[in-house]
């Protein structure tokens, strides 16, 4: 399983996703736990993926882009929000921790890379961040 911490905010160039690649590798079932946080406090973005398995090609790295804070949700603009390697499996689990610093609604595009340089098809996820109140103690959820 891979873990990578990213804290989220600022601001970045922008980027498009990578052609997909039919006989590249397949993500899946990419979903934030818990599905809903609050500021200052993290959430983990997990996928399912799978490689070529018939030529044992591993799956090497993901790429993360999310939507600017502030783009409507029709701008197809993205910016690069993180990247970081697998292991080279065949198939796996992957886990991407994010913090986020501001409240809001966040919307994520994953894809992952094989060894041969093929991209996946492209997983969107979405999380939305509350605004913590000053009396609020405690853990995050």
């Amino acid at each position: 399983m891979l873990a990578c911490c990213l804290v989220v905010g600022g601001c970045a160039d922008l980027a498009t996703l990578q052609e997909l690649s039919l006989e590249g590798p397949t993500i899946s079932a990419a979903a934030f736990a818990p599905g809903r946080t609050v500021e200052g406090c993290r959430a983990v973005l997990r996928f399912h993926f799978d490689g070529d398995a018939q030529h044992a090609v591993g799956v090497t790295h993901w790429s993360l882009l999310h939507r600017p804070r502030g783009f409507p949700a029709s701008d197809a603009s993205l910016a690069p929000a993180g990247s970081g390697p697998l292991a080279g499996a065949v198939a796996g689990e992957g886990d991407i921790p994010l913090t986020f610093q501001q409240a809001g609604t966040y919307h994520y595009y994953l894809q992952v890379e094989d060894a041969a340089g093929r991209w996946s098809n492209a997983l969107a996820a979405d999380i939305t961040v509350d605004r913590r109140e000053r009396d609020m103690a405690g853990p995050c959820p």
